[in-house]
Formats: structure tokens, C-alpha cells, sequence
């Protein structure tokens, strides 16, 4: 647990502190001037993009990553002055999303919306694909967690899930193997010293929290923008979210957060994935650049900060190299987590990750 503390710890400190601290300067445009309308920059753009442009979601529809990529994609299309078409493609746990992209023409018209998955798939033994393959455009927000089941089910509150996974092994549905959900639970099952699930795989969070709600497995692990509509509607019942505080959802009520069952986490909530965008490394410097101004543009726009605050997703706003650099830093801890926790074989020592 001192361990997990460390990693945790770290975690914290990149992913929620350093945003805090530096948003008066976050998702500036190149020149340190946030273009203020699509027109601003119109002579120093080059003839690129003239055609659509497809957007890669490596997960099903309706998950947290298809949703930040829905909600970008109107602004960036007003920046860029073609359409964007977003394609998912769930499989691999990300795998096959990623190396459609790296198969695909390195001339910006392919982009993929990235996800926690691109930094735990190599410790995974999943792929060879890793981040150091991308160029990052933008990272756009953190996804708190959320543990979610069916209305009727034995578990009417987080102590019921603890006292029955202290006896039994569960069924948990998470978005794929060795994913942000697999390890948001397995972090939790750690603390409270629970019998390990078996994971069932179903493409996104939103599909694993249906899984839940159809009495498919015995609890979705997901995150809380893919589930408020659910829990909204009465389909679903939240009994514990990884976040510092207890979350308020509009027509539903509270979630409360795990801290009072695991209080040695309480520092360093709130936890989960990430969701950014990138293209392959072979995309030239021009297109890339216009790409980050595009993000940058619709990362600031008014609706889509609020859409960030409304939808409970965790605002981060890196532009290029400062969103690469916290996918290295998210690959390291979740490598360790991973391998810590006894979901990964493979110790990151062993493939060249530093083991925190």
C-alpha cells in the first residue's frame, strides 16, 4: 500500500495540481495568443485541411472518450473549415484503433482520440504500440471514476460491495483489459483487501455500465460522465466514486465517495482515465501545429468548459509536448499499478519503463 500511495501520490501532483496552478497560461495557441476567432490565423495557415477529417474513438459509442471527442468536434471544425467524422472502432484496448492510425497516411487527415489505455497496453503485452509513436495535438480532461449497479441489486451501498467481495469473487464489467476502469476497481478491491473479480470486457465504460444495469456482471466499473443519463433515468444505482468528495448529479442526488470506506486514499483522489488526441509521429510539423490550434481553440471554447463542468469530467488543457509529457508520466505509474497489483506480468523495469 505504501507503494500505491507513492504511485497515487504522484499521480495527483501532475494530473490535477499542475493544471490548477497553470491555467491562466493553459491551451494557449503557439505564439502564447489564444486565437480569439477561426479567421485570426487564416494567413498563416497552409493549404491543409481541404477534405474531412476522420477522428479514430478506439472504443464503442457513448463511452467518455466518444463523448469528449462529440463535444470538441463542432469547434474544431469551425477552426479548421472542413468536417470531422468521427469512426469508432473498440478492440485491443485501444490496439486496434491506434494501429489503424499508424497504418494510416501520415498526412493529418487521421487522428485518433487518445485514452489511458495508450499507457498500459505495452506493460499489458498487448501491443507494441506506445505513446513514443504519437505526436500529441492536446490532452483534454481526467475521468473521476465510478462503481455503478443495477437498482434492484444486492448491493444498495458501497458496504454491501465490500462485505460481500471480502467472501467472494464478483463480476465486474470494465471497458477492456488492463484498462483505466480494470484498475480504478482493482485499486479499490487493494485498499479495502477484497477477493479479486473476474473482469468481463465490454468495449467502453458506457457499454459496461449497461452491462450493469442488464444484471450481465455484478457491477460496472466506468466513469461519471458515462453514466449520469442512466442514473438520471432511474437504470442505475452509484455506489461509490473516486473523488475527494461526495458528487452532486442533477436529477439523481449524491454519489458518495469512497474515501469514507478507503480513507488512506482520501489524498489522493479524484482517480481515473485521461482523453486526448494525437496523430503518428510521421505527420508533418505544419499540420500538426494547426491541429494544436484547432484543439486549443475548442478546448477554451465557452460551451465546451461548460459542457467539462456539467458532465463531470476533470479539466486539463496540455497543448504538444506538455500532454506527451503527462502520457510518459501516466505510463510509468500505470505500468507500476498495473504490475503491483497483479494485473500485469511483465515489471516495467523489464521494458524499459521506470518502475515508481
Amino acid at each position: 500500500m505504501k507503494r500505491m500511495q507513492k504511485i497515487l501520490s504522484l499521480l495527483l501532483t501532475f494530473a490535477f495540481i499542475l493544471p490548477l496552478a497553470a491555467c491562466g497560461q493553459k491551451a494557449t495557441a503557439p505564439d502564447n495568443t489564444a486565437p480569439d476567432s477561426p479567421a485570426s490565423n487564416t494567413e498563416e495557415k497552409s493549404d491543409w485541411p481541404e477534405r474531412t477529417i476522420t477522428v479514430v474513438v478506439p472504443f464503442d459509442a457513448g463511452g467518455a472518450t466518444d463523448l469528449i471527442a462529440r463535444a470538441m468536434q463542432p469547434k474544431m471544425e469551425e477552426y479548421l473549415g472542413v468536417d470531422m467524422a468521427v469512426q469508432n472502432m473498440s478492440g485491443g484496448s485501444t490496439a486496434v484503433g491506434n494501429q489503424f492510425l499508424l497504418d494510416s497516411d501520415p498526412d493529418g487527415y487521421t487522428v485518433i482520440e487518445q485514452a489511458t489505455e495508450i499507457a498500459n497496453i505495452w506493460s499489458m503485452n498487448q501491443s507494441d504500440i506506445t505513446y513514443r509513436d504519437f505526436s500529441y495535438v492536446g490532452m483534454a480532461v481526467a475521468v473521476p471514476g465510478v462503481f455503478v449497479v443495477k437498482p434492484d441489486s444486492p448491493y444498495q451501498t458501497l458496504e454491501d460491495l465490500i462485505e460481500d467481495i471480502k467472501e467472494k469473487k464478483i463480476t465486474v464489467g470494465t471497458c477492456g483489459g488492463g484498462d483505466a476502469w480494470t484498475l480504478t476497481y482493482a485499486l479499490f478491491v487493494d485498499s479495502v483487501g477484497g477477493v479479486s473479480p473476474e473482469y468481463i470486457s465490454e468495449g467502453s465504460g458506457k457499454n459496461a455500465a449497461i452491462a450493469a444495469m442488464k444484471g450481465e456482471v455484478d457491477v460496472g466499473s466506468c466513469g461519471i460522465p458515462e453514466v449520469v443519463e442512466l442514473l438520471q433515468g432511474g437504470e442505475l444505482r452509484a455506489l461509490g466514486c473516486l473523488t475527494a468528495e461526495d458528487v452532486e448529479i442533477e436529477g439523481y442526488g449524491k454519489i458518495p465517495s469512497i474515501v469514507k470506506n478507503c480513507p488512506e486514499l482520501a489524498e489522493f483522489m479524484p482517480y481515473g482515465g485521461f482523453i486526448g488526441m494525437a496523430v503518428s509521429k510521421e505527420v508533418p510539423d505544419d499540420i500538426t501545429a494547426n491541429l494544436r490550434e484547432a484543439f486549443d481553440f475548442a478546448w477554451n471554447d465557452a460551451e465546451f468548459q461548460e459542457y467539462m463542468k456539467t458532465s463531470n469530467f476533470v479539466p486539463l488543457g496540455y497543448i504538444g509536448d506538455e500532454a506527451e509529457d503527462y502520457v510518459k508520466m501516466r505510463e510509468s505509474l500505470n505500468a507500476s499499478l498495473l504490475y503491483d497489483l497483479g494485473i500485469a506480468e511483465r515489471n516495467p523495469a523489464d521494458i524499459g519503463i521506470e518502475h515508481y
